[in-house]
């Protein structure tokens, strides 16, 4: 279990950035470009949403509930 947490922990760490207000417009509307300066996702974004869909993530950290769960039902499994 201990390694299982640790995977995650270092997956969140890896991804790890402070954005301020003016950074993330840049990011969204650009400048001078109505799509976007960069098409990628927050890195926040690219790890909650990744780990709100793994069953060992919610088994590492014994998740029942809470802001980033989803049912086993909902969640999105693609192997």
């Amino acid at each position: 279990k201990l390694m299982k947490q640790r995977f995650f922990l270092a997956t969140g760490e890896e991804w790890r950035m402070k954005y301020d207000a003016a950074y993330v417009n840049y990011l969204a509307f650009g400048k001078d470009n109505p799509n976007g300066a960069d098409s990628h996702s927050m890195n926040k974004e690219r790890v909650n949403g990744v780990v709100a869909n793994m069953d060992g993530w919610y088994e590492a950290f014994d998740i029942k509930d809470g802001a980033l769960y989803r049912k086993p039902a909902e969640r999105i499994h693609i192997w």
